[in-house]
C-alpha cells in the first residue's frame, strides 16, 4: 500500500512466506527468500584442469582430517573424479588453484563412494579414508598433501615443502601425477628420493594413496561409515548391486580387537564383519544411510532398516525392517539421498523430490513429494541419473537432473526448507555436489570442471537469464472485468543494471504491457543511497550471501507505474533480466484496481 491509497489490492507483502512462495506461475534462476526474490547467485569455476578429461565430475568428495598440528597441513581436502583420474585440488597453485592426480588409469567415467575412518593419534593410521568405484580395487590414503617450498629442476635427491607431518616416515609421494619415492624425512624435506620431476613453485605434493592392499576386498563405489564399520555396496549393475557389507567392527573391551575397515571376511561374532542381499523391491540398492541405531538401505520401490541384535552374547542376530514399500516410494537414483534437519530428502525415479516424514506421535514413515505442485513442469524430466545436495549454509536441497531424458543434467531443482519455495536453476549441469570450507561446489556433467556456486552475478562470466511470473490475479472478483490504474514496486537494484516487467491481461488475449527499469540515479525512482540491508536477507547482510563489494551499488527503487485506459479481468507480472551481473531484488509489489462496467458482448440474456 501506498502512502497515497493509489495501490489498493492484490499487493504481496514480506510477512508471509506461503504467500510469495505460491505467487508464481514459472521461476528459473530466481532465489526466493522470506522477504522478496531476485536472480540467484552465479558459481565460479575452481581450479585449472591437471588432466584434460573427456567426461564430466562423477564425484566430488571433501575429506576432512581428524588433525591438523600446523596450519601449513590442509585440514580439508576436495577431490574429484572424471574420466580415469582421482584428482584433489591444490589452492595454492597457479591463480585458481589447480587439480592434482591423485590416481590414474581408472576405469572411465565410473563413479566413486568415499568412507572416512578416522581415528585420534597423531599416527600412520590417524587419517584413513577408503574409497572405490565398484570396479577398482577397494583403496586407502592418508589425506597427506603439501606444497613445494621451490622449483624442482628434476632429479632431486632431497624435496623441500611446506609440511611432512602427516607423511609417512618413507614411502612414495605424487608430485604432478609423477611418482617419486623417498627414504627419509625432516619436518620440511623428504630425503633420499628417487624419480623427482620438474615442478614449480607452490605445485601440489600428495602421498601416494594404496590402491593394491586390498585388492581382495569387496569393490564397491558408495560407502558410509557407521557403528565403528565401513558399510558399502557396488553400484554400478555389479554383481553386488543387492549385497550390502561390512567391515569389523571390532570389540567394547579395551583388550579386544579394535575395528578394521580392511576385513571384509564374514563370520558369526557379534564384531565380525559380513554381508546382506536385499533381492526385493528393485534392481540394485541405490544408496545407504544411518538412522539412529540402524542402517537405512534405500532401493527404488522398498525402503528396508538394517541392524543387529546384540542381546545375543557369541554371535549376530541381524533384524529387517521395513520403513516403506510399493511403487516409486523410495530412492531411484544412485547415491540420491541426504539429510537435513533430521529428515531424509530423496530422488524418487518418476516422482522427483521427496522427503521420509514421520508422523507426529508415531513411528509410522510416510513419503511426502515436495516437487508435486510442480509436476506440470517437471513430468518429462529425467531423474535416473540425478544427484541431491544440501546446503547447509542456504538451508537448500538442491536436486541436479536433465529436463530430457536424452540429454545430461542440466537443471537444478532448488528446494529452500525455511520458505518452502521451489525454484529451477538452468545452466547449472551438475553430476556431483559438495561442501568445502563452508562454500558449496558442484562438478559439471558434461566438461572435466568444477565450480564454485553462489559466488559473483554471473555463470563463469555468461549471462544468468533470470525470470519469474506471478500467479493471475483475479483481486477478488473472478468474473468482472477491473479497470488497473496502476501497479507499484519497490525493492533494490545494482547501479547501471536493468529490470524488465512485462504485463500480461486476460490470460495473454489481451496485447501485453512491457516497462524496462534502470539503475540510473538520473531516474527519480532511484535513490541514490546504499541500502541497510542487515535483517531484509536471510543470507546474511547482503542479498543471497553476497559479498559487499558485489553490492556496494545496491540502490533503493520504489516506483509507481500508471495504466492508460486498461481494463482487464485478470493480470499477471513477468519479472526478467538477460544482461551480464544484473542484480535486483523486490520486496513488495502490487495492483491498484477498481470495479469497471461489464463488458456487455460477455453477457448472454435468457
Amino acid at each position: 500500500m501506498t502512502d497515497n491509497g493509489a495501490v489498493i489490492r492484490g499487493l504481496i507483502t514480506a510477512e508471509d512466506p506461503s504467500v510469495i512462495g505460491n505467487a508464481f506461475q514459472s521461476v528459473q534462476n530466481i532465489t526466493i527468500t522470506r522477504k522478496g526474490f531476485g536472480p540467484r547467485k552465479g558459481y565460479k569455476l575452481v581450479g585449472s584442469n591437471d588432466n584434460a578429461g573427456t567426461t564430466g565430475i562423477n564425484s566430488l568428495f571433501t575429506y576432512k582430517l581428524s588433525n591438523a598440528p600446523t596450519s601449513a597441513i590442509k585440514a580439508e581436502i576436495l577431490i574429484r573424479a572424471h574420466t580415469t583420474w582421482l584428482e584433489y585440488l591444490n589452492e595454492d597453485g597457479g591463480t585458481n588453484g589447480e587439480w592434482h592426480t591423485l590416481v590414474s588409469g581408472l576405469t572411465s567415467n565410473k563413479r566413486f563412494g568415499f568412507a572416512p575412518f578416522n581415528t585420534t593419534q597423531l599416527a600412520t593410521q590417524s587419517n584413513r579414508l577408503f574409497f572405490g568405484n565398484g570396479v577398482e580395487n577397494y583403496s586407502e590414503w592418508n589425506g597427506a598433501t603439501t606444497v613445494l617450498n621451490g622449483a624442482l629442476a628434476g632429479a632431486e635427491a632431497t624435496i623441500t615443502v611446506d609440511d611432512t607431518t602427516l607423511f609417512t616416515a618413507t614411502g612414495s609421494l605424487l608430485i604432478n601425477g609423477t611418482t617419486v619415492t623417498y627414504t627419509g624425512k625432516t619436518g620440511t624435506t623428504f630425503t633420499g628420493c628417487a624419480g623427482t620431476p620438474a615442478a614449480a613453485d607452490n605445485d601440489g605434493v600428495a602421498q601416494l594413496p594404496d590402491t593394491t592392499t586390498y585388492s581382495g576386498q569387496p569393490k564397491m563405489n558408495n560407502m558410509l561409515t557407521a557403528f565403528s564399520r565401513v558399510w558399502g555396496f557396488g553400484g554400478n549393475g555389479s554383481v553386488h548391486g543387492n549385497r550390502l557389507f561390512y567391515s569389523r567392527a571390532g570389540t567394547v573391551s579395551g583388550t579386544g580387537t579394535a575395528p578394521d575397515p580392511t576385513d571384509f571376511t564374514a563370520a558369526a561374532a557379534i564384531e565380525a564383519p559380513g554381508f546382506r542381499d536385499f533381492p526385493e523391491g528393485g534392481a540394485q540398492i541405490n544408496a545407504i544411510t544411518q538412522q539412529d541405531d540402524k542402517i537405512v538401505v534405500w532401493k527404488e520401490n522398498v525402503i528396508n532398516t538394517y541392524t543387529f541384535d546384540y542381546t545375543q552374547s557369541t554371535a549376530k542376530f541381524d533384524l529387517l525392517g521395513t520403513v516403506l514399500q510399493g511403487g516409486d516410494v523410495g530412492c531411484g537414483a544412485l547415491g540420491a539421498v541426504t539429510e537435513a534437519i533430521s529428515r531424509f530428502y530423496y530422488v524418487s525415479k518418476r516422482g522427483g523430490l521427496k522427503v521420509l516424514s514421520r508422523e507426529e506421535g508415531s513411528q509410522l514413515s510416510r513419503p511426502l513429494q515436495i516437487t508435486e505442485r510442480i509436476l506440470p513442469t517437471i513430468e518429462d524430466f529425467d531423474f535416473s541419473d540425478a544427484v541431491i545436495y544440501y546446503d547447509q549454509v542456504n538451508n537448500l536441497i538442491l536436486v541436479a537432473c536433465a529436463s530430457d531424458d536424452d540429454i545430461d543434467n542440466d537443471t537444478v531443482i532448488c528446494y529452500d526448507i525455511r520458505r518452502d519455495a521451489i525454484t529451477l536453476f538452468k545452466n547449472v549441469a551438475a553430476k556431483s555436489f559438495a561442501a568445502y570450507k563452508g562454500k558449496s561446489y558442484f562438478g559439471h556433467a558434461i566438461t572435466a570442471k568444477t565450480y564454485r556456486l553462489f559466488d559473483g552475478l554471473t555463470d563463469n562470466g555468461s549471462v544468468i537469464n533470470a525470470s519469474a511470473k506471478t500467479q493471475s490475479y483475479t483481486f477478488g472478483d473472478v468474473g468482472s472485468p477491473k479497470a488497473l490504474d496502476s501497479f507499484y514496486i519497490e525493492g533494490y537494484i545494482k547501479s547501471g543494471k536493468k529490470l524488465n516487467i512485462r504485463f500480461d491481461f486476460d490470460d495473454n488475449v489481451q496485447s501485453y504491457k512491457q516497462i524496462t527499469l534502470t539503475g540510473d540515479t538520473t531516474k527519480d525512482y532511484i535513490y541514490e543511497i546504499n541500502p541497510n540491508t542487515f535483517g531484509e536477507f536471510e543470507f546474511g547482510s547482503y542479498p543471497f550471501g553476497g559479498d559487499p563489494e558485489d553490492f556496494s551499488d545496491l540502490y533503493v527503487l520504489r516506483v509507481i507505474i500508471r495504466f492508460q485506459n486498461t481494463k482487464a479481468y485478470n493480470a499477471a507480472v513477468t519479472f526478467w533480466s538477460s544482461g551480464p551481473g544484473e542484480s535486483w531484488f523486490i520486496k513488495n509489489f502490487g495492483f491498484g484496481p477498481a470495479p469497471a462496467s461489464q463488458l456487455r458482448k460477455n453477457v448472454l440474456w435468457i
